[in-house]
């Protein structure tokens, strides 16, 4: 049995690589969309606070770091 391959193997393998390359460029961009940010989302039912969503961290409850840059630290 040879080792050669014929036009029409060869054909079809570079066929098969075309096939699946052209699913991979419109399926990949499909799944990267999934992780969109919606513009509005409603608060979840029974909360009682009206800033839904909020900033994260919470600026009220997260210490600021410390300035290290300041020139009395000599």
């Amino acid at each position: 049995m040879s080792d050669h391959w014929t036009v029409a193997q060869i054909r079809k393998k570079a066929g098969q690589k075309i096939v699946f390359l052209l699913v991979l460029v419109v399926f990949i961009p499909i799944l990267a969309a999934c992780g969109k940010k919606p513009s509005h989302v409603d608060p979840p039912v029974g909360v009682i606070h009206d800033d839904f969503p909020r900033k994260y961290p919470d600026p009220s409850t997260d210490p600021k770091p410390e300035d290290d840059s300041s020139p009395d630290q000599q």
